[in-house]
């Protein structure tokens, strides 16, 4: 389960979606925003599932969520995914064994992490 991911804040002061970023051809995995109104930065990953992240219902994240009950799940194109619900967050492991993305998420699609 090996990752490469490449930083990138955007500060600017405008208002962008981060999938936005991360579809507009840009090869960064990971974009870090800051707010102006934010107390922190949130973490956005985008993640291709290959063959053995979909067999092991589990990727890694590049890094441990400080809240992993407030990590979002997007899955490309579907709708958002909740902690406890549809997968788990335990360090920086998100895994949906027998929770609600458990026989949805297959080899190839996209999923963009939010923490």
């Amino acid at each position: 389960m090996e990752t490469s991911v490449e930083v990138v804040s955007i500060n600017d002061g405008n208002t962008t979606s981060v999938i936005d970023v991360l579809n507009s051809g840009n090869e960064a995995d990971v974009v870090s925003v800051v707010s102006p109104l934010a107390t922190s930065a949130v973490t956005v990953e985008k993640i291709e599932l290959s063959t053995e992240d979909a067999n092991l219902k589990q990727v890694q994240l590049s890094k441990v969520p400080n809240n992993p009950s407030s990590v979002i799940v997007f899955p490309q194109g579907g709708v958002p995914q909740f902690s406890g619900i549809d997968f788990v967050v335990t360090d920086n492991i998100l895994s949906w064994n027998n929770l609600g993305l458990d026989g949805f998420l297959e080899q190839g699609e996209t999923i963009f992490v939010q923490y």
